[in-house]
């Protein structure tokens, strides 16, 4: 009896266990071999998005500058950062590097970055070479988890046109993860230029699809939902691309020429043989009717490429000057005798001199009691009025304006002795001009900005180095407003600001804010987005008929009187080209502005008073055209041209040749007019 029970409990236990095992095998073949069977509770939904394809971008002629192309990128999915840590796959990131000739340690950072989601793919390579697809796909049970995906990348039809003015593309970030939730953690973002301005415009909308997914993070069943996306808009410019291309080179045959001129205050002042630096420069072209921006170029430049993140320190080096700058727009320097268009429009309306107030050059200094003394190069002599100052560039017509409305100042009359500071921000000096690009705002120097500069300094008003500090240097004084009068001083402009200024006399007197983008349109050529980037006016300058009437003729007489600034340089031209105007400028870098008493700019010594070479910084060599082309008003002339070049000297010399090949060019004179070899101390002073 009891052998039977023990014999059924045996029996019981064997069927149990058979019967669990069972259960446990049913399981695994139901459940774990089949995913599409866990519990719902056990779910959750996911969305995976693939970028559409991104806008383009067109000139103002129609012609496509930056478009899209197809790249073979080596990806891995989610699984390989999770085999890569297992004995059993480890192997495979060593072979992936050895294929793509990279360190493993490069393609373990990425894959261990987590910067794709759990669905999304890791981008290890692009462009690679038909040698590696065809060796990933005949041998791909070497590299599993890796795959060859097409991914769309930038083409650009001329890589070095505009490429600060048309920006890059980076991909996300972590940083940019967290701060655009809609985006893939793979897509690609604009981070300068127009392609991040108009990011949300160029990008389009992606597709996606709703998936669910497990605990393991795997897809199971079929999508959920799907959703359409749309083509990224097409971004139309006001740039003409040929205008652009020869901006550029233009630009770089005034550097080139600047580089084998001899520094000309070295020259005259010691006989010393250095040559201009010519670090960089920019060039301008705006339409004065609407602010639209024509051509805009800065130099050093570089290569447009889907990489720039990797050359990201290059292109921000000092040692290379920068080429990521756009110095147009947010490059800051002293205008010089360009900003002389302000303070004439600042002597008229204040009552200082009027258009033909006779004004003696003595012997071209300014004294005030004993110790202050400012002269011009090349010293005095005979009495000019407005329109002659200007032609000749007479620095003592508006050393005499700055003095005069600084004693204003002094005595009371801060609205009128701010006339020139005034003046200056009606025409935009000192604030953004809004372009849609990034820029800088400059400074217009008055009494409030010194005490801020003073105070920022010499911060601890209860330490008494620092209050006898801040007493010495807060002060708004004689030569302040001198210096600032010719452009000097602690002013500071950007080459778009000078330009739109300028825009303004040509036109009559409206500031435009500066216009990169004409149209926005889809896929179809329907206009998306256009008053948005339509032409918006900024401010109104008030110019008396007598008073522009005297400006241009001023300016025009710079390009042909014999004794203009800008004469030689514009000598020869075809009247059939239309008309010009334009002023130079000579702008002393900080390290070389005279002090009160002196009249020859002087390099940074070196401690037994020798001459530093390593140290002189050279001036900046500017020139403004206002243009009016045949068959146009010229009495409104239609276009801006604007040239600057960092430590290059005169303005009449580099400058002024650069603006006038760039009219040449637009009027199809081939070949351009070379830019002259001059001897040193041989040029107008500008």
């Amino acid at each position: 009896m009891n052998d039977s029970r023990v014999r059924i409990h045996i029996v019981g236990i064997v069927v149990t266990a058979l019967f669990c095992s069972l259960l446990a095998r049913l399981w695994f073949l139901q459940v774990r071999e089949n995913p599409t069977s866990v519990s719902i509770s056990n779910q959750s939904t996911r969305t995976i998005r693939t970028p559409s394809s991104r806008g383009l971008i067109y000139d103002s002629e129609g012609r496509l500058l930056v478009g899209n192309r197809v790249s073979w990128a080596v990806t891995a999915d989610p699984e390989l950062r999770a085999a890569s840590h297992t004995s059993k796959e480890r192997k495979v990131v060593p072979l992936v590097a050895q294929l793509l000739k990279t360190d493993p340690n490069v393609l373990t950072k990425l894959l261990d970055s987590r910067q794709a989601g759990p669905l999304e793919f890791v981008v290890l390579q692009s462009d690679v070479s038909p040698v590696v697809r065809t060796q990933l796909a005949e041998h791909s049970e070497l590299y599993p988890h890796v795959e060859l995906a097409a991914l769309d990348q930038r083409w650009y039809a001329d890589p070095t046109l505009a490429p600060q003015l048309l920006g890059y593309l980076g991909r996300m970030t972590p940083d940019d993860v967290a701060k655009h939730a809609d985006y893939g953690n793979n897509e690609m973002i604009g981070r300068t230029g127009i392609e991040a301005v108009y990011e949300s415009m160029l990008r389009g909308t992606p597709s996606a699809v709703d998936v669910a997914v497990d605990p393991r993070g795997q897809v199971v069943g079929d999508p959920i939902h799907t959703y359409a996306g749309r083509p990224g808009y097409n971004v139309n410019l006001t740039i003409n691309g040929d205008w652009q291309a020869f901006a550029q080179k233009a630009l770089q045959a005034g550097i080139d020429r600047a580089r084998t001129e001899f520094d000309e205050d070295l020259f005259k002042n010691g006989g010393y043989q250095v040559k201009y630096r010519a670090t960089g420069g920019a060039v301008l072209v705006l339409d004065t009717r609407d602010g639209s921006v024509k051509a805009m170029a800065s130099n050093p430049g570089y290569a447009n490429s889907n990489s720039i993140g990797a050359q990201f320190a290059a292109l921000t080096s000092k040692a290379s000057n920068i080429p990521l700058l756009n110095r147009a727009t947010r490059g800051l320097y002293a205008p010089g005798s360009t900003f002389k268009l302000v303070s004439s429009t600042a002597s008229v309306q204040s009552g200082t001199f009027g258009e033909f107030t006779p004004v003696p050059q003595d012997d071209g200094c300014l004294r005030r009691g004993t110790t202050f003394k400012i002269c011009q190069p090349g010293g005095g002599g005979g009495t000019v009025s407005l329109q002659r100052a200007i032609t000749i560039s007479s620095d003592i017509y508006f050393y005499k304006v700055g003095d005069a409305l600084w004693t204003r100042w002094k005595n009371g009359d801060v609205q009128g002795g701010y006339a020139i500071q005034n003046e200056a921000r009606m025409f935009g000096f000192g604030a953004k001009t809004g372009i849609d690009i990034g820029e800088s705002g400059g400074t217009v120097p008055d009494e409030a900005w010194k005490h801020r500069l003073a105070r920022a300094e010499y911060p601890n008003p209860l330490n008494k180095r620092d209050q006898e500090g801040y007493n010495a240097n807060k002060g708004w004084n004689p030569g302040d407003n001198i210096g600032l009068a010719v452009g000097q001083g602690d002013l500071l402009v950007s080459p778009l600001q000078l330009a739109d200024a300028y825009g303004a006399l040509a036109n009559g007197g409206t500031v435009w804010r500066p216009r990169l983008v004409n149209t926005i349109t889809d896929a179809s050529g329907h206009t998306v987005a256009n008053a948005a980037v339509g032409p918006k006016a900024r401010s109104v300058v008030q110019f008396p008929a007598t008073l522009r009437d005297t400006l241009l003729a001023g300016f025009a007489g710079v390009v042909s009187d014999p004794n203009g600034t800008a004469y030689e340089a514009f000598r020869g031209l075809p009247a059939s080209v239309g008309t010009v105007r334009g002023k130079t400028g000579t702008a002393q870098f900080a390290g070389k502005s005279p002090k009160p008493g002196q009249s020859i700019p002087s390099c940074i010594q070196t401690g037994n008073g020798a001459l530093n070479f390593d140290k002189c910084i050279g001036d900046t060599s500017w020139f403004v055209s206002m243009y009016a082309p045949p068959g146009t008003d010229q009495s409104h002339p239609r276009y801006v041209i604007l040239a600057m070049v960092e430590q290059g000297g005169r303005g009449g010399r580099i400058a002024a040749p650069i603006v006038r090949q760039i009219i040449e060019h637009m009027n199809g004179i081939n070949p351009v007019t070379p830019i002259p070899q001059l001897t040193a101390g041989a040029g107008p002073k500008g």
